[in-house]
């Protein structure tokens, strides 16, 4: 009896890496860096992410509106966000954030905007609901 290997075509999903230094962080965020190496966020993810991009926003709008479809349910929420913004106004925001973690690349600019608390975030921590936000999102 004759065995036979199976051989797998691989398959190519993402182009090559074009070589592009994607992590620019001053001393600034050392402990940035550091938090990347760990969990192995590196050029080549950044390149995968960046490919991903054109899908992603093709699909943005199924995204967002996927994130707050639960807002209904936690009437809080509903009243904090209100009294700060409106589902529309962190809706736009949301679409620039999740464009900008696709852009493939990681820089000053890029921690200062992610670490910038919003009013309405602050209001959030503020009464210590950021957990029953997170479980409302996550449903």
């Amino acid at each position: 009896m004759l065995f036979k290997k199976d051989r797998k075509k691989e398959t190519a999903y993402f182009s090559e890496a074009d070589g592009k230094k994607r992590i620019e962080l001053s001393n600034q965020y050392a402990d940035v860096k550091k938090q990347l190496k760990m969990v192995r966020l590196g050029n080549e993810e950044l390149h995968v992410l960046e490919e991903l991009q054109p899908l992603i926003k093709e699909h943005i709008s199924t995204i967002v509106d996927s994130f707050y479809r639960n807002l209904d349910h936690e009437k809080s929420l509903m009243t904090i966000i209100n009294d700060h913004s409106t589902v529309e106004r962190l809706k736009k925001t949301l679409r620039r954030h999740i464009h900008e973690m696709f852009a493939g690349t990681i820089d000053d600019e890029f921690i200062e905007k992610a670490s910038h608390p919003s009013t309405c975030g602050s209001a959030l921590n503020r009464n210590g609901i950021w957990e029953r936000f997170r479980i409302c999102f996550c449903r």
